[in-house]
């Protein structure tokens, strides 16, 4: 009689579905080499598998990160005016920080590198002399020459918010800054969005110390240095993690 792991790849997904997902099959994958070649080769996310993309270099520099943070810089002080019309001289630089390396269902090889792609250039070039905490599932932003990074994880749920100059050079290092006010709880995979001198956090999560995502709206006063939690009227939003928040006009 044919035993479970005699199964095809596609049949054993098809059963592994109805289980508890992703945390609990990683132990089982460990002792497992059937189910572990599965992981080796399928993503488990919300209990639906997906096939792991390959890995992506370019020019043999850049690494194939996960769960990192982009932030768009395009410096406006050398901008020049043409038919009533604002011209950058420079399409700016794509900033690339920190995410995870692994390649399997376990978040492992945490990062703490500054990248940066150089559109003019199709360049990439690497800040990789940071000493701050590692992490992944943090969210950044670009605000008058400076990167604004904030929690995400690092071996445990972190509320701290860097900052580093614009733009980089070899020598650039993030600071932490020194806040006040009604700073949010640690978590990761919130959104972050700049508008009008201030940061908006929304949402996240911090993994199995709260497992249900939040729909907490903090803002961050860039000029006093100062949160404030902003409480929700009328009906709450969706509790979210993994998201995305854009600002369009005078609306998050």
């Amino acid at each position: 009689m044919a035993s479970f792991f005699d199964l095809g790849h596609s049949l054993i997904i098809e059963i592994l579905l109805y289980l508890p997902p992703r945390d609990r099959l990683q132990n089982i994958s460990k002792i497992c080499k059937k189910l572990h070649q599965i992981c080796s080769v399928q993503r488990s996310w919300r209990g639906q598998f997906f096939p792991l993309a390959p890995l992506r270099t370019l020019n043999n520099v850049s690494h194939p990160t996960h769960n990192h943070s982009a932030s768009l810089y395009i410096p406006n002080h050398n901008n020049t005016i043409e038919n009533d019309q604002i011209v950058p001289t420079s399409k700016g630089q794509m900033i690339i920080f920190g995410g995870n390396l692994s390649h399997n269902n376990v978040i492992e090889k945490l990062q703490n590198e500054l990248w940066t792609f150089d559109f003019s250039s199709n360049t990439w070039s690497c800040v990789c002399n940071q000493d701050i905490p590692a992490r992944t599932e943090h969210s950044s932003v670009v605000y008058e020459n400076s990167l604004y990074v904030f929690g995400g994880f690092g071996g445990y749920y972190r509320n701290d918010l860097l900052s580093v100059r614009l733009p980089l050079t070899s020598e650039s290092k993030f600071t932490e800054m020194s806040v006040t006010g009604d700073i949010p709880t640690p978590r990761s995979a919130h959104s972050m969005v700049v508008y009008n001198d201030h940061i908006y956090i929304f949402g996240g999560w911090r993994g199995i110390h709260s497992i249900q995502s939040n729909a907490e709206l903090f803002k961050f006063n860039l000029k006093t240095k100062v949160w404030t939690s902003i409480p929700p009227k009328g009906t709450e939003p969706f509790r979210s993690r993994v998201h995305n928040c854009i600002v369009y006009f005078w609306r998050v």
